[in-house]
């Protein structure tokens, strides 16, 4: 064979001994496997293994021979084109000398850990060494679990003495401080349920809120931001609003709305499509109707706003001052709002005065005389009216048939209110 002929080879060292660093060393170990190859036959595709009693074995993986090709001698030429060697360990283990591709977490400590030696506690990827495993908050003991609840925020950790999982998550787990945070108990006699809500009575000389825990079976709605969005969470203890006065009823609506504001500013919410803002004045009235049996003008509900403004402004504390500004940033919507009412009510009286015009063209005097003018909404065309129940029935007339022509006349719809207050 001609010696410009070559043999085409990959050099297996996987599991020769000897480290091989230079191009001497690849040199001087080529002069002597070029010995050990003379009179040996290679096959294309095979591989060849020679030992070495002190060194371990040599492998060639024959890529391709020349034509005729039959054993080497000591003129064959070969072309190594990859060697396979022991990757070198540049990262090793601290502890067993294995690599170490961890690298531990405590303060000073630039120890190596391998898989086996790397301790990581549940809820973060840190690794630590044996000697610098956080300890448990409760009893020093070595942590097994970062807690990730209100409290902690995944710096504090624990051990498995105190973690409690999630309710329906087992990837999650709480410090037993956080998850009475995140899950407190219903405080509901007798309940065992999560109370996932809590009550947003505001004790006026505290300013604090009440914050018993509520599940969803026992939370009671006041409804004072309108029917389709939440209403103020309160407990048994608090959810009479019949029992309180106008002022305490006036009190309770500031205070538990700018706690909710207060609250969605400390968590950075977007607040839109749940907006919150106090009532309005004609969503107070109606709560008076409701809860106080009294019908109040707007103005003067507007001027208890103002009163219960100048009392909180001559009162000490963050939270007194906070609902006095929001009621001061209030006050220009409640200006528009009585301008508003104004025209609405001028317009509803004519109507009324009309209906009542035609009611003693039909001879119903006594309906008449008992006839007291509520409200009107010009956009639903929603006229209310104030009847005893005994006088309704010659008002609504046979089938309906009065009510209906005379709200086809006057082109409104009549609504009875369903109660009897006494007017302020």
């Amino acid at each position: 064979m001609t010696p410009s002929i070559l043999i085409e080879v990959e050099l297996n060292l996987l599991d020769y001994q000897e480290s091989l660093k230079t191009v001497t060393d690849y040199l001087r170990f080529w002069e002597k496997l070029s010995v050990a190859l003379q009179g040996v036959k290679l096959v294309e595709g095979k591989t060849h293994f020679l030992e070495s009693p002190d060194k371990g074995r040599i492998g060639l993986q024959i890529i391709s021979v020349p034509h005729g090709f039959s054993v080497v001698n000591k003129d064959s030429r070969f072309a190594v084109y990859s060697v396979l060697e022991k990757p070198a360990l540049r990262y090793k283990c601290g502890i067993c000398q294995m690599y170490g591709p961890f690298r531990c977490a405590g303060m000073n400590c630039e120890k190596r850990l391998c898989d086996k030696h790397a301790i990581i506690l549940d809820g973060n990827m840190r690794a630590y060494c044996p000697d610098h495993v956080p300890k448990c908050k409760g009893s020093g003991a070595n942590a097994t679990f970062w807690c990730d609840g209100i409290n902690c925020h995944g710096r504090v950790a624990w051990s498995d003495t105190y973690r409690i999982y999630h309710p329906n998550d087992p990837d999650h787990w709480y410090c037993p401080d956080c998850f009475a945070l995140e899950f407190p108990a219903c405080n509901e006699y007798g309940c065992q349920d999560t109370g996932t809500t809590r009550c947003e009575y505001v004790d006026e000389i505290t300013g604090k809120s009440c914050e018993r825990s509520l599940c969803n079976r026992h939370v009671r709605r006041w409804q004072i931001y309108g029917p389709h969005k939440l209403g103020a969470a309160l407990c048994s203890r608090h959810a009479n609003i019949k029992q309180y006065r106008v002022q305490e009823i006036l009190y309770q609506m500031v205070a538990i709305t700018t706690r909710q504001l207060q609250e969605r500013q400390t968590r950075r919410r977007r607040v839109q499509q749940d907006f919150i803002a106090l009532p309005s004045l004609m969503s107070i009235r109606h709560i008076f109707i409701n809860t106080q049996n009294q019908v109040m003008n707007p103005v003067e509900i507007d001027r208890h706003l103002d009163d219960l403004e100048q009392k909180l402004r001559a009162m000490r504390g963050q939270f007194a001052q906070s609902m006095a500004r929001l009621l001061d940033q209030s006050k220009s919507k409640r200006n528009r709002e009585l301008e508003s009412f104004d025209a609405d009510q001028s317009q509803g009286l004519n109507i009324f005065n009309r209906l009542k015009e035609k009611l003693r063209l039909q001879g119903e005097d006594v309906v008449v005389a008992n006839l007291n003018f509520s409200d009107y909404r010009p956009r639903t065309k929603l006229l209310f009216v104030y009847l005893a129940q005994q006088y309704r029935g010659r008002l609504i007339g046979k089938q309906g048939a009065t009510i209906k022509r005379l709200e086809q006349e006057l082109d409104v719809r009549i609504q009875f209110e369903d109660k009897e207050p006494t007017v302020q």
